[in-house]
């Protein structure tokens, strides 16, 4: 097939693709809510409709009629674009960012308003002012006459750009060497959902394209039921678990189980290092810390922390743990702030787990930190 027509083929899919995405916010029966009410279609009339107007394209390339081709794919994308700007007004914030930017009041009312709408979203300050001091440049370059799709979606991209930001921190790191598995330590407070991310994340190493051998290390030796939750979701992901019982029936005799005293004693930093040492002998590619939950300003849980950290570079060799992730709820607000601030000094972190965000959490805290 010739280049060109392959580029324009793709053309024509995309916007087909993403319009297909875009409009099925409804139930699984291929039932469509739309802004003007309640619109059934069945998907594969769809599929059917789009699939004349791709031939129709087809056609007009065929008889050199580009013209036609870029009408078309420009009024796909209007229609995405489109699309997206409504789901984002349906939002409580959007629907907010709206009532602020069609307001009657000056610049400054408006800015005022923007102001308490990104703090509400939990947002914080700093970020809030770099966005406020963005459309405070735009209004008044434009002498105040913006329109408030325009300021909506100005606010919209500058959120997206603090997000995605280029940084070496932009997907989570893994080791580089065959010999020496990836370290994954988790953190955070009681009840953040720390287990259930690492049920996620080992079912998304074992079943995606990274096909890894993930190894879960059991660290929570105080919490009642710790290790028993995250076997639960170990072998719901198909992964192996390494807990304190496993060290100590090593050193019992052939046949015997280990007595409760003998696992109660073994600390996490032993059943870290015992997890690296049967990840390196066993071939696996990546190991998942579970640590007890804390509270950031717990000055003694932290130095455990430290030092389950430590381990890592004495077993494998001066590799110190490839990412250190701390779970924020969503809807802690300031309060994931200030945790995340204390646990990058005292610990170090390198990257954050978003939860619950099946509420009514906004998340804006991850923004701010």
């Amino acid at each position: 097939m010739p280049m060109r027509l392959f580029l324009f083929l793709l053309l024509l899919l995309l916007p087909v693709c993403f319009s297909f995405i875009v409009t099925l916010p409804g139930t699984l029966d291929g039932t469509l809510h739309g802004s003007t009410g309640l619109t059934r279609l069945n998907l594969f009339d769809f599929f059917k409709e789009k699939s004349k107007e791709g031939v129709i394209q087809l056609g007009n390339i065929a008889k050199g009629d580009f013209v036609s081709v870029g009408n078309y794919i420009s009024q796909e994308n209007e229609i995405l674009s489109s699309r997206l700007s409504t789901i984002f007004s349906q939002t409580q914030m959007g629907a907010d960012l709206m009532r602020v930017f069609t307001g009657e009041g000056g610049t400054e009312e408006m800015l005022h308003g923007l102001r308490d709408v990104l703090l509400k979203a939990d947002m914080g300050t700093e970020a809030s002012d770099e966005v406020i001091e963005e459309v405070r440049a735009v209004a008044k370059a434009a002498e105040g006459k913006v329109k408030p799709e325009k300021l909506t979606a100005l606010v919209r991209s500058r959120l997206i750009s603090i997000l995605t930001s280029p940084s070496p921190f932009a997907s989570l790191a893994f080791s580089t060497s065959p010999d020496t598995p990836t370290v994954h330590l988790v953190m955070g407070s009681n009840g953040m959902g720390k287990t259930t991310t690492i049920g996620k994340l080992s079912r998304r190493l074992t079943s995606g394209p990274r096909d890894s051998k993930v190894l879960l290390a059991a660290c929570d030796t105080y919490r009642a039921g710790a290790t028993s939750q995250l076997a639960v979701w170990a072998e719901r992901a198909g992964v192996e678990v390494y807990a304190a019982e496993d060290v100590a029936r090593a050193n019992c005799a052939p046949g015997e189980g280990p007595e409760e005293e003998a696992v109660r004693k073994v600390g996490p930093s032993t059943v870290l290092f015992k997890a690296l040492e049967k990840a390196k002998r066993e071939n696996f590619d990546v190991v998942i810390v579970d640590t007890s939950g804390r509270l950031s300003n717990n000055q003694q849980l932290n130095k455990e922390l430290i030092k389950i950290k430590s381990v890592v570079p004495k077993v494998l060799s001066g590799t110190s743990a490839h990412e250190t992730l701390l779970v924020v709820d969503a809807s802690q607000g300031a309060q994931a702030v200030e945790s995340a601030r204390r646990w990058s000094a005292d610990v170090g972190v390198t990257s954050l787990a978003l939860t619950k965000l099946d509420g009514t959490a906004k998340g804006g805290a991850v923004v701010a930190i």
